[in-house]
């Protein structure tokens, strides 16, 4: 603990006569924050501090700022993205076989044969959304990708 207070010293000046110095001492308090995030890779989630982007491509680092009384600040930053994992599910068929699949309400056929879907009920391990990609190849095969 820091000493809080007053006090009083009388020294001789440089001519033999007293000087009365009052000492005060006052000692503000420091503060010390942190900026956290749990998420998943992908979510977007970012957070400037001191002018300092951090993000999946910059997840931790420390910052100092000044606080309300003037005195250092210190803020620990510690972005967390879980990781996802990658599946695949074909469907081997010919044009005009019929195949389709539904998620969320779109229909994914022969008309419309690619885009993304994010399923948030069901998640992996980690926590983290179900993404799943639709596409057909070139050479007439259903490809679904599937992030878990």
């Amino acid at each position: 603990m820091k000493p809080i207070g007053t006090g009083t010293e009388v020294l001789t000046n440089s001519v033999g006569c007293d000087s009365t110095v009052t000492i005060n001492l006052v000692y503000k308090p420091t503060s010390v924050g942190q900026e956290t995030h749990d998420g998943c890779e992908g979510d977007g989630y970012e957070v400037t501090v001191n002018n300092t982007l951090y993000n999946e491509a910059n997840p931790t680092g420390t910052e100092v700022l000044t606080n309300s009384v003037g005195c250092d600040s210190t803020v620990t930053i510690n972005l967390v993205y879980k990781p996802t994992s990658v599946g695949q599910e074909t469907h081997d068929g010919c044009e005009g076989d019929g195949y389709e699949v539904t998620v969320n309400n779109t229909l994914y056929n022969e008309a419309n044969p690619t885009g993304t879907e994010v399923l948030p009920e069901l998640t992996n391990s980690v926590g983290c959304d179900l993404q799943t990609n639709f596409c057909r190849s070139g050479n007439s095969r259903w490809l679904r990708r599937r992030r878990i």
